[in-house]
């Protein structure tokens, strides 16, 4: 069966970019074949599963302005449709516009898409009380257009990638078929963070990190005022770029001395050797990358469960609590602090239960759930031939 996926944005491998290349790459095996479609890609990169719209070359030169994005993406959904055949199995990024959604269908393709985070009416709710409490404007706002849209193109989804359980349930909340649900993960890629230097040398306590968006989505506004109340002995880490004003709101905080703003950092090995301790409170999320990446790196996890992914066990790998439970992540990150054996033996098997989450095992296990399930969306339209009309 042909997987043809259509990431119409101009291609970097990371962010969610990254995801998309891991997957498609990975789940291409016995009975699959993958490729990506991206407008272009930057210059001296290459994969044998990536389909550049645009030569390397021009792709580089249109995207310097805004009416060449707009043209190039364009472009490249005209160059995807006109190769997606009748059966095959359209593999749609949320960048996607409903557009391709509608032409898929005419084509006579399946169609999958992936909840990279919960269902946006599930998101703007719990934005929109954590943001209304703290009197900040979001960086981003989830208009009813976006929500309507989401909608419509589910509406076309037989298959749902939902990379952690609070994203299936999201999706099913709002009315999505549990049955088009196939519940999977993400995953971390070991080359990504290979090395043995540090991004600080060690210090004289409990070195606890943060990393990735520092907002409000994040929870870092409450990891905040729980370190504050802590008062453990050690440094908490934040590496990334800060959203939401929240610089401005918590100035005074992250002048603490044992505050370490690290700002973006790229090889984020770096960062994760710095720490013992991952401290992830987030309010939203799918499945996030850095959760997987810590324990890989044998952290012990300190997350909400939205910050869990659906991967981190409780008193297992870390502890798993209520972002808005202060009380509870103040002891617990006191605990952390004083009982190193506990700390060490919950980052000893954040490690190993790491290992099963590797894209190439993350992307074998998916390849083998696509095939099932394609298997009975077949089946059902023997069944019923009017379905996907």
């Amino acid at each position: 069966m042909m997987l043809r996926s259509l990431f119409q944005a101009y291609f970097t491998d990371h962010s969610i970019g990254f995801i998309a290349h891991s997957l498609v790459r990975g789940m291409n095996g016995p009975g699959l074949e993958g490729e990506l479609w991206v407008c272009t890609h930057e210059r001296g990169f290459s994969s044998p599963v990536v389909r550049p719209a645009i030569p390397t070359l021009p792709g580089n030169l249109l995207f310097k302005t805004d009416w060449g994005v707009k043209l190039g993406m364009a472009w490249t959904r005209r160059r995807y449709i006109q190769a997606l055949q009748e059966g095959d199995l359209a593999y749609l990024w949320p960048n996607v516009p409903l557009s391709v959604f509608i032409e898929a269908k005419k084509k006579g393709a399946w169609i999958a898409t992936d909840g990279i985070n919960c269902h946006q009416a599930y998101s703007r709710a719990i934005l929109k009380k954590e943001f209304s409490r703290l009197g900040l404007q979001p960086s981003k706002i989830i208009t009813d257009e976006d929500i309507l849209e989401e909608r419509r193109k589910l509406e076309l989804t037989d298959i749902l990638f939902a990379p952690s359980p609070l994203v299936a349930e999201s999706f099913e909340k709002e009315g999505f078929p549990a049955e088009r649900i196939l519940r999977t993960s993400y995953g971390w890629d070991p080359a990504r963070l290979e090395g043995e230097g540090r991004a600080l040398p060690p210090g004289d306590g409990l070195d606890v990190l943060f990393t990735g968006r520092i907002g409000v989505r994040k929870g870092a506004h409450l990891l905040f005022r729980i370190w504050e109340e802590a008062g453990i002995k050690g440094r908490l880490l934040l590496a990334g770029r800060f959203f939401d004003g929240i610089e401005k709101e918590f100035a005074s905080f992250l002048d603490r001395p044992d505050v370490v703003v690290l700002g973006f950092i790229r090889d984020i090995g770096t960062v994760f050797r710095s720490a013992q301790v991952m401290a992830f409170p987030s309010l939203e999320e799918g499945s996030p990358l850095v959760t997987y990446e810590a324990m890989s790196q044998g952290l012990a996890m300190l997350v909400s469960p939205m910050g869990s992914g659906g991967v981190v066990r409780h008193e297992k790998e870390g502890l798993v609590l209520d972002p808005h439970d202060h009380e509870a992540w103040v002891r617990a990150l006191r605990r952390l602090a004083e009982d190193r054996p506990w700390r060490e033996a919950m980052g000893r098997a954040a490690k190993e239960r790491a290992k099963e989450f590797t894209w190439e095992k993350v992307a074998r296990r998916r390849r083998e759930a696509v095939l099932q399930a394609m298997g009975r969306l077949e089946k059902k339209k023997v069944q019923d031939p009017g379905r996907r009309s």
